[in-house]
């Protein structure tokens, strides 16, 4: 522990109020990282591989947090995020993107996001769990929800080159 917070390396630059939650998720993002992960739809018929490049940094107590997603048939997505403490919780900002639920320290140390996110004209619910492997990389899965029913399962695991 320091200055009453968990000890979280990467997120030595935030001030000594911000939210262990934004501490856990600020060592998750922060700096240069690769990941690779698959998006799977229609009870794992439909399977999607992609890699992420992305780049977090801390600017006054909030994550900045850019990323370039290239699927393997070689589509390519730019997005930018910020995440920041508000009275409730982890907040998040990044374009046509609404919290749902703020983001929050759940079960066995991991963070939990809940936000609606556009595609392909629809509105869906999408649930963001990021972990801490030991070895010092990132798991993170997410759940999409169409009207209340799972629709895509998204994993990715994340490590700093």
């Amino acid at each position: 522990m320091m200055d009453g917070h968990q000890d979280f390396p990467a997120a030595s630059g935030l001030s000594d109020n911000a939210s262990d939650a934004l501490r856990f998720i600020t060592d998750c993002l922060i700096g240069d990282m690769r990941w690779r992960g698959e998006a799977r739809a229609a009870g794992g018929i439909i399977r999607r591989g992609f890699s992420i490049r992305s780049s977090g940094r801390i600017t006054h107590d909030e994550v900045q947090f850019d990323e370039t997603l290239t699927f393997d048939d070689g589509e390519t997505q730019r997005r930018a995020w910020r995440l920041f403490d508000t009275p409730g919780g982890v907040g998040i900002d990044a374009g046509e993107t609404f919290l749902i639920e703020p983001g929050r320290m759940i079960a066995d140390g991991r963070f939990e996001i809940t936000y609606k996110t556009k595609m392909g004209g629809f509105w869906f619910a999408y649930r963001d769990i990021f972990e801490r492997k030991e070895d010092g990389g990132v798991l993170n899965r997410g759940i999409m929800k169409f009207a209340g029913l799972a629709v895509m399962k998204i994993d990715a695991e994340g490590a700093r080159p």
